[in-house]
């Protein structure tokens, strides 16, 4: 069966690493893949499930470039073309997984925990959990299997059933996990695998790059479809793009005392520092440019912003300029 439906699926458009796939087209590839795996066969309603979403594929050449990652961060075979056989060879290779699926799938939508996603055929459940913070909320997240997921600021997430691999994908924001099991989280850039015992910190930079930060055991980080991946150990960090891994270096001393209320930085540049605050509060925040490389240090509240602020302005005999309540500005 053709994935593509009878038109055939465009070619991947490219693998710009600065290219930028939508969330919500992101989201609409990976929630189609986890709907075929719950389906019990290719006939019927997998079959027009599978049209469907070869149909969707062939709209724009980014949902193919979304699905084809996707895929490839799932690591099935022939990830890269699933056209014809290939999609057949995919589809037979989760056979053996599909009963266990189902019935955690058919659990979840029976206790009410689906969440209807715009534009896949409105009346179908959805098969993931979507979770979101807005500007200056955390959110704790324990899982059945021993994994907890703090999500900072500005965070959205979609979270699949107990069973399900990857068991979430952040669509932007960051996100602080423990786990006491293995745990596989789907970025745009690529996938995160945390081993048992690991401490990470995973933050979405932009559309093809994540910042991973390890401050216990090790995960290992896969970029975008079947490149092979990298071992990142506690004390250290990587970016993952879509195409690559930066070198491994170390960890940002403190970089997750976000997860504590704080923002802890060390010779900080000011630009920097007023661009992360800018994150935690409503509004528009920034300094002049002619200050933005001027150094500090030291440790501020983040559910206090203006307090913050002012701290700054005082250890860097700055102007703190309010225009209202939400546009304030660092000057000279």
């Amino acid at each position: 069966m053709n994935a593509a439906g009878t038109g055939g699926a465009p070619q991947d458009a490219g693998r710009d690493p600065t290219r930028r796939i939508a969330a919500g087209v992101i989201e609409q590839a990976a929630t189609y893949f986890v709907m075929l795996q719950s389906q019990p066969d290719d006939a019927g309603p997998g079959a027009a499930l599978l049209r469907e979403c070869g149909h969707w594929r062939a709209q724009h050449p980014d949902h193919e470039t979304a699905w084809t990652r996707v895929c490839g961060l799932t690591r099935l075979p022939g990830a890269g073309v699933l056209h014809g056989a290939a999609v057949r060879s995919a589809m037979d290779d989760l056979g053996r997984r599909r009963q266990r699926r189902r019935r955690d799938l058919l659990g979840l939508m029976l206790a009410g925990g689906t969440l209807g996603l715009g534009g896949i055929a409105g009346s179908r459940p959805a098969l993931a959990q979507r979770i979101a913070t807005g500007t200056g909320e955390q959110r704790v997240l324990r899982l059945p299997e021993g994994v907890t997921l703090e999500l900072n600021t500005q965070t959205e997430l979609l979270l699949y059933p107990a069973g399900a691999t990857p068991r979430a994908l952040l669509l932007r924001g960051e996100l602080l996990s423990e786990t006491a099991a293995p745990f596989a989280l789907m970025v745009r850039a690529g996938r995160v695998e945390l081993e048992a015992g690991a401490r990470c910190m995973v933050r979405d930079t932009w559309g093809a790059q994540c910042r991973v930060s390890v401050s216990r055991g090790a995960a290992w980080l896969r970029p975008g479809g079947l490149q092979p991946g990298s071992r990142v150990q506690g004390g250290q960090r990587a970016d993952l793009w879509d195409d690559g891994i930066d070198s491994v270096r170390p960890m940002v001393p403190m970089a997750d005392a976000w997860s504590q209320g704080v923002l802890a930085v060390e010779r900080m540049p000011l630009g920097e520092l007023v661009a992360e605050l800018a994150r935690y509060r409503s509004g528009f925040t920034r300094c002049e440019p002619d200050i933005e490389t001027l150094p500090i240090s030291g440790t501020f509240p983040l559910d206090r912003t203006d307090e913050a602020l002012q701290m700054i302005a005082q250890v860097l005999q700055l102007r703190l300029v309010y225009r209202s309540r939400y546009w304030v500005t660092l000057a000279a």
